[in-house]
């Protein structure tokens, strides 16, 4: 390499490198929906071994056979694991909810149909906002614990359910009008069918 070249990919840098990651979305999806469900996992098994008691109290005292994700997620040092995930977790979904209203708005752009590419947009920005919604939720009740707080981690959940839901069944009427025939769309349609 001659210093010419050496000097162009040096250019203010005083001989430091940069490193840039490249990943597939697909693996970053991949990753970003594996890591809260792993750590869910791994929360479960030793609240259950270990704290067996805790797990199973609920705020109007009665036993559960199952206990709930707040439950599992809100004694230590379960809870700490869990908030460092969903720290992990929430800046890929920003970027997973952004990249899907870029591809979703380039496919409505090149639309000609004029009443099916409006109603795309206002899908396609509810969608947006209820994913953003969604996520600033599950961080709230990520971080108000329901042992710390019960009403507001209630009213949070609740929000955070009916975003979800709510965004489910809009990203599947997006899916219909847009890419009716694609695999991601029952996908989605399980999913909901599922969450409900």
């Amino acid at each position: 390499m001659d210093k010419k070249t050496m000097e162009i990919n040096n250019v203010g840098n005083n001989n430091k490198s940069l490193i840039h990651l490249a990943i597939s979305f697909r693996k970053l999806c991949i990753a970003t929906a594996c890591l809260p469900l792993v750590t869910l996992l791994i929360c479960f098994v030793t609240a259950y071994i270990f704290q067996q008691d805790d797990i199973h109290e609920t705020h109007c005292r009665v036993y559960n056979v199952l206990p709930s994700i707040s439950a599992i997620t809100g004694v230590s040092p379960q809870r700490y694991l869990w908030r460092v995930t969903i720290a992990l977790h929430i800046g890929p979904r920003l970027v997973i909810a952004t990249v899907y209203h870029s591809y979703y708005r380039k496919i409505l752009t090149d639309l000609e149909d004029l009443p099916k590419k409006l109603i795309g947009c206002r899908l396609l920005n509810l969608c947006f906002w209820l994913n953003i919604i969604e996520i600033a939720a599950l961080c709230g009740v990520t971080y108000i614990s329901n042992r710390e707080n019960y009403y507001a981690h209630e009213k949070i959940f609740i929000m955070f359910m009916v975003s979800s839901l709510t965004y489910m069944l809009a990203a599947v009427k997006l899916g219909r009008l847009l890419t009716p025939n694609a695999q991601s769309l029952h996908y989605k349609q399980m999913l909901f069918t599922t969450s409900i």
